[in-house]
């Protein structure tokens, strides 16, 4: 399905190769709104992976990345969301300071994007729960990124990530791109907070404030 859209390419860092995942966003983002990196684990105790992004307007990659997270920041952090306003975007995997780590992708899955959202009153002792549940949002698309850090034998587990990609997000207002979830991929999804006595727009027909108790 995204044989064109999405690869993984041969890179070159300095004088070491690897991989790079290319994404061709001017074409995903006609048909997917949200496009995001999740951390899934880390299998290695050798290696720290500092993830790489570089955009450009044309089918050339900068020498200098747009952005760096480092693991343990991308970690706490467990989501990433792509700037869609760039029309190519590379993913790379640094170790160290001058080596690529490789990359496998797997095929795409199709799943149901979702929010655990929670709704709450806040109090002068703190916040009380006033409601709640599931918020399935429609079509999501999603791939494994297996890495390899080339310091032991080749299995391409070293870190796992997930590439993420939803029809429909949630609306601007929900601010909710840390909460998201896919039936599927395995990371944590925390609850969604959600203000009893504020105005939220509507997610593939559901509303955040239908969950209120009585």
């Amino acid at each position: 399905m995204f044989k064109e859209t999405i690869k993984v390419m041969p890179a070159t860092l300095g004088e070491s190769k690897g991989d790079a995942v290319y994404l061709d966003m001017r074409a995903l983002r006609s048909e997917f709104s949200y496009c995001g990196v999740w951390y899934a684990r880390d299998k290695s105790e050798e290696s720290v992976l500092t993830t790489l992004f570089y955009y450009s307007k044309d089918d050339r990659r900068p020498d200098v990345p747009g952005e760096e997270i480092k693991e343990n920041s991308f970690q706490q952090a467990g989501r990433f969301r792509i700037d869609s306003s760039h029309d190519r975007v590379w993913m790379g995997l640094r170790l160290g300071e001058d080596a690529y780590a490789g990359i496998r992708l797997s095929e795409f899955r199709k799943e149901t994007a979702y929010l655990n959202c929670k709704v709450v009153r806040n109090r002068a002792s703190g916040a009380e729960s006033v409601g709640g549940g599931i918020i399935r949002g429609g079509d999501a698309r999603f791939a494994k990124i297996g890495v390899e850090d080339r310091l032991g034998s080749a299995d391409f587990q070293d870190l796992i990530l997930f590439l993420v990609l939803i029809k429909e997000g949630p609306p601007a207002d929900w601010m909710a791109d840390s909460c998201l979830g896919v039936v599927g991929v395995p990371v944590q999804v925390p609850p969604c907070r959600f203000a009893h006595d504020r105005k939220y727009s509507s997610w593939n027909g559901q509303n955040p404030l239908d969950g209120i108790k009585g």
